[in-house]
């Protein structure tokens, strides 16, 4: 059933996600890297209980992808981080035009 863990666990992932988004402001994306950190654990967890995986040099390929994951968003947390803190806002008045939903 681990298909079924990872989808409750995706959803949380989901309400967590719009509930930081509802913040006044956010920079640019920090909920894409909050994403590929939250996806990045919960793969990398359930993985271990599945018994199907492709195996990589001793590793599970799913596992290194997580990993991989977690990194780049990590990274890019680092990085909006160093920006100032009305940098590359989403609530920008002057890019009400160029945002397109």
């Amino acid at each position: 059933p681990t298909f079924f863990y990872e989808s409750i666990a995706c959803f949380i992932l989901f309400i967590i996600l719009i509930i930081l988004r509802r913040g006044t402001y956010r920079k640019v994306g920090t909920i894409t890297a909050w994403y590929l950190v939250g996806y990045g654990s919960i793969r990398f967890f359930i993985e271990v209980s599945r018994t199907d995986s492709l195996m990589l040099a001793g590793f599970k390929t799913a596992q290194i992808a997580s990993v991989i994951m977690i990194i780049v968003g990590v990274v890019m947390l680092i990085q909006n981080a160093r920006k100032s803190k009305f940098e590359d806002l989403y609530n920008d008045i002057n890019n009400v035009d160029k945002v397109k939903f």
